[in-house]
């Protein structure tokens, strides 16, 4: 770990993510359920689990107060007033055992110490002994993010301006998963555990210009934009068999990555509306430089890329509020840096998952053709398109070992997706509006994967349908039913399996249009078994694999919002471009 000199302004102290880290107070400990199951003298009545998060309130809490301060001033005494290095599981036993030393009358029970330094929140199984049969935990990742923007725009006369903004982004991002092997679904013996820690802090940089010039028949857009971002990320795979003591870190598998992406890129556009005629031509050029570095075997993979994206769009405005379109363009599906990262992680038992440096961006070029019909309680919206795609990305299996598979990011050759689409909009009744959409495609994917090694061909017919009910049941009073399908689609090895997921609203809004009040019942199943789940099936020469997910259904929310001020004021905030897709 290299900490940079700071050089702060004068009369404040130097600070660094690194020194802020270390002035962090001590977390505390919240029971939310369960509280007396880490008593033996409960759990070996029987067997059960208590739930506990760690917390980073900014107020103390007086002592006695169920936040395990007892459990909280021991671990002071042991590491300070900061959370210590290393596993959080281990440091959770040595904060058991001193707060526990031998003979003791009372034994504090071992929630407390997983709670206060373990992240995020946990379920622990205890079945009759002090220290839990299982520890399951929600911390995978977490990330500090920082975002400025700063700009200038400049009238340079009553027909032309011209703008100018530099946006800065940093990202502290870090993360941890877990794999244990169990010998069954009572999970007596862990027959192996692999730890992935990793931290990934990412600094980015955007400049961009853009100018605009207006005469009597049209407007001219011209601009430039230069893009860079680095990471630096440390990747570590550990392990621990059965009968080890420590984890052992397996250097094949662990790493320093770093990666730097330059984007120089440059546009030019005109459009204008002559009667009842609108036009728009444009091109943008792209260079793209990337660079990605590993230290435990010194390579480096370099990618150049220049690229051109023509686009025209032309809208005819006929009668009866009947528009007629058509449009091209040609769009890129930048790799984020986790599917660039050849070092692979142990998702579960069956499955490395990695990426691939050599892996490009995927384009698209969509050519789409259609109308615009509206009346006076609704609109219509057909197109068909066609969709040439370049360098698809796809998540395809290859064998590790005979009980392993390795799940790999790659490119296929090429995609095609032919298809229509239709949206209806329509107000049946003063309270009843409803939206209706579909999507018809066949979709055919063909080349190579893996270096060439393996011949892809597959094609079928995909759609999905798409409905939004909504009722106004009194002023201030609405309903809204959705429901939203996608059939089964095929993918470079096999195909995904059909996904319904329906929901439902009903949202109070007080007459001064100052308090709103919400409930939600998300992915409704009711013991259906239908809703927010698929299967992801893909088969090789030497192998076949089938998973279903399953993800919650009949999930309740409820949430109260106030408004302070009923003017509308717009607010113009940056966006991350880089940080939160890498998150």
């Amino acid at each position: 770990l290299v900490v940079l000199e700071r050089s702060p302004e004068e009369g404040l102290p130097a600070r660094s993510s690194s020194s802020s880290k270390t002035e962090l107070k001590f977390p505390h400990r919240v029971c939310l359920a369960g509280g007396w199951m880490d008593q033996p003298w409960v759990s070996e009545k029987h067997p059960g689990s208590c739930v506990v998060a760690q917390i980073w309130p900014s107020v103390d809490f007086n002592d006695r107060s169920g936040m395990a301060t007892s459990s909280r001033k021991v671990a002071i005494e042991l590491w300070g007033d900061q959370l210590p290095a290393g596993d959080p599981v281990r440091n959770a036993q040595l904060l058991f055992g001193a707060e526990n030393p031998p003979g003791s009358e009372y034994i504090s029970g071992t929630q407390d110490h997983i709670g206060l330094l373990v992240p995020g929140v946990s379920r622990i199984d205890y079945n009759g002994k002090f220290w839990p049969k299982h520890i399951e935990n929600t911390q995978d990742k977490e990330a500090l993010f920082s975002l400025a923007n700063v700009g200038y725009d400049h009238k340079l006369s009553g027909k032309a301006k011209i703008n100018f903004s530099v946006q800065y982004e940093g990202a502290n991002l870090t993360g941890l998963t877990i794999n244990k092997n169990f010998n069954n679904i009572g999970r007596a013996v862990l027959f192996q555990q692999t730890n992935n820690p990793s931290s990934n802090p990412l600094n980015a940089i955007r400049f961009k210009t853009d100018y605009t010039f207006k005469n009597n028949r049209g407007t001219f857009n011209m601009g430039y934009q230069f893009r860079n971002d680095k990471q630096d990320g440390n990747f570590e795979y550990a392990y621990k068999n059965m009968g080890m003591t420590q984890f052992i870190i397996d250097p094949l598998f662990s790493s320093n990555l770093k990666v730097n992406n330059n984007i120089h890129a440059g546009y030019i556009q005109y459009s204008e509306k002559q009667n009842k005629l609108f036009k728009q031509i444009g091109l943008r050029a792209e260079h793209l430089v990337r660079t990605l570095t590993f230290s435990n075997n010194n390579k480096q993979n370099d990618l150049i890329l220049p690229s051109l994206f023509p686009s025209f769009i032309f809208r005819y405005d006929a009668k009866d509020k009947l528009v007629l379109k058509t449009s091209y363009t040609r769009r890129v599906k930048r790799t984020n840096n986790f599917e660039l990262n050849p070092l692979p992680e142990r998702e579960h038992a069956e499955t490395l998952e990695q990426g691939d440096p050599n892996l490009l961006p995927e384009l698209t070029g969509a050519l789409e053709m259609g109308l615009e019909k509206s009346w006076q309680k609704g609109n219509l919206n057909f197109t068909i398109y066609r969709q040439d795609i370049k360098n698809p990305i796809q998540r395809v299996n290859k064998v590790y070992n005979d009980t392993i598979l390795n799940r790999v990011f790659t490119n296929a050759s090429k995609a095609l997706q032919i298809g229509m689409e239709v949206n209806l909009t329509n107000s049946i009744t003063p309270y009843w509006q409803s939206m209706i959409s579909g999507n018809l495609y066949r979709y055919k994917i063909d080349g190579t994967i893996f270096d060439g090694a393996v011949i892809v061909s597959n094609a079928s017919i995909i759609y999905s349908i798409n409905s939004t009910q909504s009722i106004k049941i009194q002023k201030g009073l609405a309903l809204q039913l959705s429901i939203n399908y996608l059939s089964n689609r095929i993918t470079a090895q096999g195909e995904d399996g059909a996904f319904v997921t329906p929901h439902l609203s009903l949202k109070k809004t007080t007459q001064d249009q100052q308090w709103t009040f919400q409930m939600q019942w998300l992915n409704i199943d009711m013991g259906a078994n239908t809703a927010n789940r698929q299967r992801i099936t893909t088969r090789g020469s030497n192998f076949y694999t089938t998973t279903n997910y399953i993800y919650e259904t009949d999930q309740l929310q409820f949430s109260l919002s106030f408004n302070m001020s009923k003017r509308n004021r717009k607010i113009t905030l940056p966006v991350s471009d880089i940080a939160e897709k890498e998150f």
